[in-house]
């Protein structure tokens, strides 16, 4: 299955040494489960509600073939660093 890589797997859609020097985006991340199999949609708080977000969730997280990874600011938890991507639910 897609969801089981190493770094090699990453080299898609940037360059390892790219991704290792400056990080991955949103966009670059949902490329990559793309390239390894996976049906990826992509969702953005610009484009979408915190109650569509919620029912997705809801809907994802009963389903079996269904994966959800978010990507949030580090700085909001007064944490080092800027993006993190996290696996939720599924």
């Amino acid at each position: 299955p897609w969801r089981w890589f190493d770094d090699s797997m990453l080299d898609c859609c940037e360059s390892l040494d790219n991704i290792k020097q400056k990080g991955i985006t949103f966009g670059k991340v949902a490329c990559l489960a793309h390239c390894n199999g996976a049906k990826a949609d992509s969702f953005r708080t610009s484009e979408s509600s915190v109650d569509d977000f919620r029912s997705y969730v809801v809907s994802c997280a009963s389903s079996e073939n269904c994966h959800i990874i978010v990507s949030y600011s580090r700085k909001a938890f007064k944490q080092t660093g800027s993006g993190h991507f996290s696996p939720i639910g599924g």
